[in-house]
């Protein structure tokens, strides 16, 4: 929670906001909140790295790695683990820390990469670096611009603008809904829609995203199907926007499912 309360030491002097959050019970300062943050992030980037080493070992292995599709194939699976293993632990995080706090500590985050992104273009050793740790899991086009992770934060940054329960149901559809798409898709393959996305993809991309809202998070049925709707639309339109999917269907989603009632007027 965050009270905010206003106070005037006089009628014409200036009121004095005061903005306080509540650390959540069993948590006595706003420092524990920063160490759990912390400690999330740690494991977060040691689930990253672990994940690129295990596909730099599979690569390297004897008798594996002849197989160029397979080990694409492979890869895009461990990229999927990863990526829904990430929204999960957020959305175990906003459990514990509030919205505000939370934004804030994903906007300096999302700071963080952003400066490491800008030094690891300017330093060869930083690159270096940089790829030995993360290269494994890198699309090409992330080898030189900012990774999916930037826009992963800042989309999740932005959910927390709106209600935490909308919020939740956003990155859930973003760490679950888009890689399972991406799987079924490359997996079943089928009819094209727009931008090479597959009918198969985006169909499980929907149902999984309605899941998500009415078996999961509690959502009605009509809420839910607006949910997604709108992120399934993001995923299957991002590419062709030019807007990367992990920061369009988090905003897309709470967007949609926050003002939908104003849009149809109830």
């Amino acid at each position: 929670s965050m009270p905010v309360s206003m106070q005037s030491n006089d009628d014409d002097g200036p009121a004095e906001i005061e903005i306080r959050f509540a650390a959540p019970k069993g948590l006595s300062s706003g420092w524990d909140l920063i160490g759990i943050f912390a400690l999330s992030a740690v494991l977060i980037v040691l689930l990253q790295i672990l994940t690129a080493r295990y596909a730099i070992r599979q690569r390297t292995a004897p008798g594996i790695g002849n197989n160029s599709k397979q080990d694409r194939s492979d890869l895009h699976l461990q990229r999927r683990i990863q990526h829904a293993a990430t929204g999960l632990v957020f959305v175990a995080i906003s459990h514990i820390i509030p919205p505000f706090p939370a934004a804030l500590m994903l906007l300096v985050a999302d700071a963080a990469l952003f400066a490491l992104h800008r030094a690891r273009l300017r330093s060869e050793a930083a690159q270096d670096i940089y790829m030995k740790l993360f290269g494994a899991l890198l699309r090409p086009h992330e080898r030189t611009s900012l990774p999916g992770a930037f826009y992963f934060v800042l989309g999740t940054a932005a959910s927390l603008a709106f209600p935490i329960k909308v919020a939740r149901l956003s990155v859930l559809c973003l760490s679950l809904g888009d890689p399972v798409a991406a799987v079924v898709g490359t997996t079943i393959g089928g009819p094209k829609l727009v931008m090479d996305k597959s009918f198969s993809g985006t169909s499980v991309c929907l149902a999984v995203c309605f899941v998500l809202g009415f078996g999961v998070m509690g959502f009605n049925a009509t809420e839910s199907l607006i949910a997604a709707l709108c992120a399934t639309l993001a995923e299957l339109f991002s590419s062709g926007i030019g807007i990367d999917d992990n920061l369009l269907i988090p905003i897309t989603t709470s967007v949609g499912l926050h003002f939908y009632p104003v849009v149809i007027g109830t």
